[in-house]
């Protein structure tokens, strides 16, 4: 059964439009001819219009997939089709751990670009609200981030999550706050030092609209493997000890999950079955990165969270010196037991 949905612009496939990449190119894309769009640059933003990129079956609306294709919003009845048989909401077009901006591309790392990393949130604290802790949106109403961020407090009402921001203390005009609802740590986690369990789920207040700068990221399955994967990425806005222009702008940093040997060797007595390495050999996060989001690409370009950053150090520009994250798949079956049971 069909249903009929009013929107401002095309963002799947119409279902008449639907073609082969061969003849996408042959018309001068589907942007162009058919929707009346412009293709840009992935990076760029369009004032007053919205972003369309990849059509539902795979075909691609502009000739690069490093464009996007801005269409002036119209007024008008579309059918968003993805099969011939059903229909979805404009919201699914958003798959988790898919960006749609920002180009492929802490300390010695390297300023993100805008929409890069969509399932960022800033967890921020007090009464003036400054960023606390990083965090990672893995649902409509969900954030995943460290234990330890709650350690001065508790209460729900001391916090607020900030997403789709960028350059902090300026406004981007994407961003979204959220108040939020419940703060749930891991039963186990300890406040000793030990660095073990340190993982935390967060409720929000109401649930989040998705946008080109506001996606989820994926979560893993408990027998993934993210050991010696080079496609990881840590991100946050923590100190990064005058190596970067600017630490109010997001940050991002590539590296790898180191082995569980090395990882021991280099931090005895911290490392256990809920814990991964990441680094590079060079660039680390540091103190403001914690509860943020280790990602690592699989199945082709979607990211999924591997690891949360558990710990800060002031030693993260030390060469050699990885950073402990906790690892996901350790504790996935508690993750989806309680997003489910609430």
């Amino acid at each position: 059964m069909e249903q009929h949905f009013v929107f401002f612009v095309c963002v799947v496939c119409i279902s008449n439009l639907c073609r082969t990449d061969a003849e996408v190119r042959a018309t001068n894309s589907l942007c162009t001819k058919e929707l009346g769009g412009t293709c840009q640059a992935a990076y760029q933003i369009c004032p007053g219009q919205m972003f369309a990129q990849k059509v539902s079956t795979g075909q691609w609306l502009c000739p690069s997939r490093l464009e996007v294709c801005c269409v002036k919003p119209v007024a008008k009845i579309f059918t968003l089709a993805v099969s011939k048989n059903r229909t979805i909401n404009a919201s699914s077009t958003y798959k988790c751990g898919k960006r749609r901006l920002g180009q492929w591309r802490i300390v010695n790392g390297q300023t993100a670009s805008i929409g890069a990393w969509p399932w960022q949130v800033s967890i921020r604290y007090g009464y003036y609200r400054k960023h606390h802790c990083g965090g990672t949106l893995v649902g409509e109403n969900w954030v995943i981030t460290a234990a330890h961020c709650f350690e001065r407090s508790n209460r729900p009402a001391s916090f607020s999550v900030r997403l789709g921001d960028h350059q902090q203390g300026k406004s981007d005009q994407t961003e979204a706050d959220k108040l939020v609802e419940k703060i749930i740590p891991y039963p186990y986690y300890k406040n000793d030092n030990s660095g073990q369990h340190d993982i935390a789920l967060i409720k929000l207040g109401s649930k989040v609209t998705y946008s080109p700068h506001i996606i989820p990221a994926c979560l893993p399955a408990p027998t993934d493997s993210f050991e010696s994967n080079h496609d990881c990425w840590v991100t946050g806005w923590g100190d990064t000890k005058g190596t970067a222009d600017d630490s109010a702008t997001l940050q991002e940093v590539n590296g790898m999950v180191w082995s569980a040997t090395y990882c021991n060797w280099v931090w005895p007595g911290k490392t256990g079955p809920g814990t991964l390495c990441f680094g590079n050999g060079i660039s680390q996060p540091c103190t403001g990165d914690s509860g943020g989001p280790m990602v690592c690409q699989k199945n082709g370009d979607q990211f999924y969270l591997a690891g949360v950053v558990a710990s800060g150090t002031a030693k993260c520009n030390q060469a050699g010196l990885p950073a402990l994250t906790t690892k996901v798949t350790h504790y996935i079956d508690w993750i989806r037991a309680t997003m489910k049971g609430m």
